[in-house]
């Protein structure tokens, strides 16, 4: 996963978190993963990238997307929230 602040200033420390879910955003029907991305404070422009491994839960088939939302404890003041989440498509069969 890679975060980047597209802000004017920098940001503090931030927790990517990683969600299932059957459409593009966050909402109460999404299953939040057992995983976290521990993201280092960021200057203006900065970029922090690293790999995760995000278990999936068993018991599940079909089409899903596999959300990533940038700050996900919300504890950063922005702009635009907007921008926080990243998808991509996941076929199961578990």
């Amino acid at each position: 996963t890679t975060v980047r602040n597209i802000g004017a200033a920098p940001v503090a420390a931030s927790t990517v978190r990683f969600y299932l879910s059957t459409n593009t955003s966050v909402d109460a029907g999404d299953v939040a993963l057992d995983a976290t991305q521990g993201v280092p404070p960021l200057a203006p422009d900065g970029v922090a990238s690293a790999t995760t491994q995000v278990p999936l839960p068993q018991g599940m088939s079909g089409s899903f997307y596999l959300l990533m939302m940038a700050d996900g404890a919300q504890v950063i003041v922005e702009a635009s929230e907007s921008n926080n989440i990243a998808a991509r498509t996941l076929q199961l069969n578990r």
